[in-house]
């Protein structure tokens, strides 16, 4: 899945690498630029059946691709993982071969695109 961004007469267009979150509410989407994790300003409602802006995004001006993935976010939204020592958003490869999307399980919360 690619997600793209206009403005200002630029574009870029993002290849989505994971999708979080177990769906019942949303997914959320990350973006991988070498060994470093992003958020995608866009998320899917599941309820809604509908695209739009991820929690934190409502209010940005100019929402984009820049929101690091932080340890923080990952141990709340997607499980166990390995964090590069000393890194704000460089993970490990996880231990795990996590399941294409959409596939669901309470359990797999971290789903490579």
């Amino acid at each position: 899945m690619t997600q793209r961004i206009e403005r200002g007469g630029l574009a870029a267009a993002y290849q989505i690498a994971f999708a979080i979150g177990s769906g019942n509410r949303a997914y959320g989407y990350l973006v991988q630029v070498g060994d470093c994790l992003f958020q995608s300003p866009l998320a899917y409602y599941s309820k809604r059946r509908a695209w739009d802006m991820a929690p934190g995004f409502e209010n940005a001006e100019a929402p984009d691709f820049n929101r690091p993935v932080t340890l923080e976010c990952l141990l709340c939204h997607a499980g166990a993982l390995r964090i590069r020592i000393g890194s704000l958003n460089r993970y490990e490869t996880p231990r795990w071969r996590p399941r294409r999307f959409p596939a669901s399980a309470a359990t797999d919360r971290w789903k490579r695109i």
